[in-house]
């Protein structure tokens, strides 16, 4: 971070180096935000900074809850102006999935990765060569832009960061940006390697909250035994970050510890999105069918990553080796999502 004082101007005349920027050269720290610097640095001021320190940058500190500015410079002879890189204002376009450090891939992700290269520039963190390749230096520089925007440092560019880089959601993906999802990926996160071996086993907490609903169904019997519990899970994570999930969805006869009646329900809400819909997302419900001869849901889990690589997701489940754990498995198996709405 810069400190210290500004002088009339808006700037001070000793260089900087912005280490956690990515960049070896000096800056001029601009004070403020741009709409309420009392004294703005005028771009003839700004010239005699950039004749001085060849290669240096501009950084506009932000105030609390706006957004730093960083500036590209013309210099190196006279009348030279300050200007904003034009790929600063220019929107990405329509959110298209994650995009994280890996191999090339198509050529549909790697106009996506330029275009993300480029964004992150714009705003002063420098992602090496303009490629299309995510490797190493673009995933520093989106880690950092991350780290400055109060975003999860992680290096993937999901919606949450493709946003303030200047993408737009399309339709089906508006929703994606939700606090309380995390919330849910978070409390599955933590509820792992518990073994259900009787009704005083720490995983009969996942169990215990649908068997009474189940009993008057006549599902089980009185004495709590073991049921399988991916779906209890589930549902117990939702409720815990905060979702209203039902006991037993209205109009269906069977309780929320059944994988298949997730999706029943979430057809009922309107936050069902069949396989190819969507790309599954970090607080996601994922549904997975292991192409036994019928279509109804085997298993259910929460999405802890998404399939940057387009192949394998991250999950936590339960149940799983009667467990709850946090595992892989492959999109070939997925046959939904339900994205629980914000609460």
């Amino acid at each position: 971070m810069i400190t210290g004082r500004s002088s009339r101007g808006g700037f001070q005349t000793r260089p900087y180096t912005k280490v956690c920027l990515g960049l070896t050269n000096p800056l001029c720290p601009i004070w403020g935000s741009e709409t309420d610097t009392i004294h703005p640095a005028s771009a003839a001021t700004l010239q005699v900074w950039l004749d001085q320190y060849p290669g240096s940058s501009v950084w506009r500190v932000p105030n609390v809850g706006q957004t730093g500015q960083a500036w590209n410079l013309r210099y190196g002879s006279p009348g030279t102006t300050l200007t904003r890189d034009p790929g600063h204002e220019q929107p990405l376009g329509p959110y298209g999935g994650e995009l994280r450090q890996g191999p090339k891939g198509n050529a549909a992700r790697q106009e996506r990765v330029k275009g993300m290269q480029q964004a992150l520039l714009a705003r002063g963190f420098d992602p090496g060569e303009i490629d299309g390749e995510f490797g190493p230096d673009t995933a520093q520089a989106v880690r950092r832009f991350q780290l400055l925007n109060a975003l999860t440092p992680d290096g993937i560019v999901g919606p949450s960061t493709w946003t303030p880089l200047g993408g737009s959601l399309g339709e089906g993906q508006r929703d994606f940006q939700s606090r309380s999802r995390e919330i849910l990926a978070s409390v599955a996160e933590a509820a792992l390697e518990l073994r259900w071996t009787g009704p005083d086993a720490a995983a009969e907490k996942y169990l215990a909250p649908l068997r009474k609903p189940m009993q008057e169904l006549d599902h089980i019997g009185s004495k709590p035994v073991f049921y399988n519990w991916c779906a209890a899970f589930v549902t117990y994570c939702a409720r815990q970050a905060g979702f209203d999930i039902p006991d037993r969805p209205k109009g269906h006869g069977a309780t929320m510890a059944l994988a298949e009646m997730w999706r029943a329900w979430a057809k009922d809400q309107g936050c069902w999105y069949q396989k190819g819909a969507t790309t599954p997302q970090r607080g996601d419900i994922v549904c997975l069918e292991w192409f036994d001869g019928d279509t109804a849901i085997d298993h259910i889990g929460i999405v802890r990553q998404g399939p940057g690589n387009g192949t394998v997701l991250q999950t936590a489940e339960g149940n799983r080796n009667n467990r709850a754990v946090n595992g892989t498995r492959s999109m070939d198996n997925v046959a939904g999502i339900v994205r629980l709405r914000e609460v």
